[in-house]
């Protein structure tokens, strides 16, 4: 059975482990493998370190647990765009979890948490063009594709093409 609750500074190491272990699994051609081979990992720590130590008061993170171990979580900022509306920055599931329906549940979460705490109802996130995958199972759950943008690349290697998705 998979459990659903807001996430703690007690999971800052469990989300940043997951989170680097699906950027090492899913960008690879999009960042160097150098750097998804070793720092990634480093560098989520601090990342996550960073964000649990001085939380940002729009940020909320659902994370998702099967028989007590994290298998996905969801990371958002609400309202973070005057236009677009609230920020899905992090949704990753666990290799093990994927086709549980997991990621699908997380989305519905955040989307019922933006609802019922933003005040732009709308949603939206990045996705890297090359990760095919996550590109069908956002539109599969009802993502609209509306534009693409250059993100700088985490690993310094240069700069990477991602579709906004939004959902209304």
């Amino acid at each position: 059975m998979i459990q659903y609750r807001k996430a703690t500074a007690e999971d800052k190491t469990a989300i940043a482990q997951l989170h680097a272990q699906s950027w090492s699994d899913n960008y690879r051609g999009s960042f160097e493998d150098t750097y998804l081979d070793g720092p990634v990992f480093d560098e989520r720590q601090e990342v996550w370190e960073e964000r649990f130590s001085n939380p940002n008061p729009n940020m909320h993170i659902i994370i998702a647990e099967k028989e007590g171990v994290l298998s996905g979580f969801v990371c958002l900022f609400l309202d973070n765009d005057l236009r677009w509306g609230s920020l899905i920055d992090n949704l990753h599931v666990s290799k093990s979890c994927k086709g549980l329906g997991i990621g699908k549940q997380l989305m519905e979460k955040a989307i019922q948490y933006i609802k019922k705490n933003a005040k732009n109802e709308r949603t939206f996130l990045y996705v890297l063009t090359k990760n095919k995958n996550a590109i069908q199972f956002y539109k599969k759950i009802g993502g609209f594709l509306e534009g693409i943008e250059l993100f700088e690349n985490p690993d310094g290697s240069g700069t990477s093409e991602v579709y906004r998705f939004t959902w209304n």
